[in-house]
């Protein structure tokens, strides 16, 4: 299902924990911390909570999955990350391939700064 947060499109941010090493293989509805609501990613690469409008790039942000302490910024390793992402089903079935070729092209982006 396609869903729109101030006029463009996002899905739920569905993934695996991006923090290297971490032991944690299961699909997590990110939540943020503080508001509790999901978590939303753009085809640009950014995470968005809708509650307070906090909106930053994926590698800004720091995740916290219960596996490991405190919260830790991902990988930079975009080829883990990028297969990681092209699996789940909800960024195809919610964004379609657009939406996803943007993303992976957004993510290497900002991966290689």
């Amino acid at each position: 299902m396609v869903e729109y947060y101030n006029g463009e499109e996002v899905v739920e941010f569905i993934s695996k924990c991006p923090v290297d090493g971490c032991t944690n293989l299961n699909n997590i509805n990110w939540r943020h911390v503080g508001c509790f609501l999901k978590e939303y990613i753009n085809s640009n690469g950014e995470i968005i909570c809708t509650d307070c409008g906090l909106k930053n790039g994926f590698f800004n942000w720091s995740f916290n999955c219960g596996a490991h302490e405190n919260f830790k910024p991902p990988t930079r390793d975009c080829q883990r990350l990028i297969a990681a992402f092209a699996i789940m089903g909800r960024l195809n079935n919610g964004g379609g391939k657009v939406f996803l070729e943007k993303l992976m092209v957004s993510l290497i982006r900002q991966c290689d700064t």
